[in-house]
């Protein structure tokens, strides 16, 4: 049972194992360690890194939908910003009467820079958030713009500094980062599912690590900012009006083409997206994003799929390589040890980088979710294409 003697075959499996278990480590790790040590670098000093005389005048926009209890919330939030240049609040109400109207009217007494302005609310052959951005930018008086939604908490006063910062440094798109959180505003906190903050991060990932090197390629359209000539340059969303989805995908790769980018990850920055039921926030996240990314540059997707394969590869090769190897148990004992090796490095790698993202700092549970994400993303996928029709503008939206 303690026999070293083994066959060619077993070396060959024990060397392919322990070859995807090295690869899938020193492909995964730098990534996730790039995108917490990049929160962490932004992070320091947001207040003093940029004299207040270079930050430019700029117009929120916000995207209202039919939460006045969450309108209420946000809207406070951001005209109490610690910002040192002029700056406005735009609200795109959904049609003219809404929540958004009150909410505005009686707060607008107190704020001289609160404006409302309404999506007509008979389009229907066009995406109402596109719509309702593209109305904000046009009533906008600045020529900077930052994106967000009536759904959206802000928690620090210096997001606009952070934010905004890129912009006085002649960036001409900043990309922030947003996360979802339950709650139900009668009942308490609703948490997010373990594996559902596993998978919105790995997907934010994705994104997040080329973003850091400067290739921006994708973007949050609940944290977003950019030069209102590159709007108009690129004519507005005038190469996606048939999708009702992809604004924040589709068109920031469109106008980032050519421009100085930035990411904005420091903990100042991050908005909080409000969601009643998290787990349908997220089935409908997940099937827009896998409708877009066919659309989109695809190395980095290519990338980490390539991780999952080498993941499934030391899998399999370690299960043939103990098959092989009876009836001796030296080769059960070193693929325990392998295994263990593994779960520990990865677990603490995204645990690191959940924390650093305010998402659940999962750890030991990360390799089983690492080892069926492939399954899951292969069903929604079949899942999109059911749905694939419900993304165009011509079909009603459920």
């Amino acid at each position: 049972m303690l026999s070293l003697e083994f066959s060619t075959v077993f070396y060959c499996l024990a060397g392919g194992a322990l070859l995807c278990a090295i690869m899938s480590l020193v492909l995964m790790i730098p990534r996730l360690r790039r995108v917490s040590k990049r929160v962490v670098s932004d992070s320091e000093n947001v207040a003093a890194s940029v004299d207040d005389s270079a930050y430019p005048p700029v117009s929120v926009i916000v995207t209202a939908g039919d939460d006045s209890r969450s309108l209420e919330r946000l809207l406070p939030q951001l005209l109490g910003q610690d910002y040192p240049a002029p700056m406005e609040v735009i609200v795109v109400g959904d049609g003219e009467g809404g929540p958004a109207e009150t909410v505005v009217a009686r707060l607008q007494n107190d704020y001289q820079n609160l404006y409302l302005t309404y999506a007509p609310a008979n389009s229907r052959n066009l995406s109402r958030k596109k719509l309702a951005v593209t109305i904000g930018v046009k009533a906008a008086r600045y020529d900077h713009l930052m994106l967000t939604c009536g759904n959206c908490s802000i928690g620090s006063p210096l997001w606009l500094r952070a934010m905004c910062r890129h912009f006085a440094c002649g960036c001409g798109v900043v990309a922030g980062y947003s996360l979802p959180v339950g709650a139900d505003m009668d009942e308490g906190v609703c948490v997010e599912g373990r594996f559902h903050a596993f998978d919105r991060v790995r997907s934010a990932v994705e994104w997040l690590a080329p973003a850091c090197g400067g290739r921006l390629w994708r973007a949050d359209g609940n944290n977003l900012g950019y030069a209102r000539k590159l709007f108009y340059e690129n004519k507005g969303f005038q190469r996606s009006l048939n999708l009702k989805y992809g604004d924040d995908d589709i068109f920031v790769r469109e106008i980032s083409t050519g421009v100085d980018c930035a990411l904005e990850l420091s903990r100042e920055s991050m908005v909080e997206v409000v969601e009643h039921d998290l787990s349908r926030a997220h089935r409908l996240e997940r099937i827009r994003r896998d409708f877009t990314a066919s659309m989109l540059p695809g190395a980095s997707r290519r990338m980490w799929a390539f991780m999952s394969w080498l993941w499934w590869g030391f899998i399999g090769l370690g299960v043939g390589a103990c098959v092989v190897g009876l009836p001796s148990l030296i080769p059960v004992a070193a693929m325990s040890v392998v295994v263990v090796a593994m779960v520990l490095a990865a677990g603490l790698a995204w645990r690191r980088t959940m924390k650093s993202l305010n998402s659940r700092p999962l750890c030991m549970t990360v390799a089983w979710f690492i080892t069926i994400h492939p399954l899951y993303t292969f069903a929604y996928r079949l899942l999109g294409r059911r749905e694939r029709a419900t993304n165009f503008t011509w079909t009603t939206e459920k």
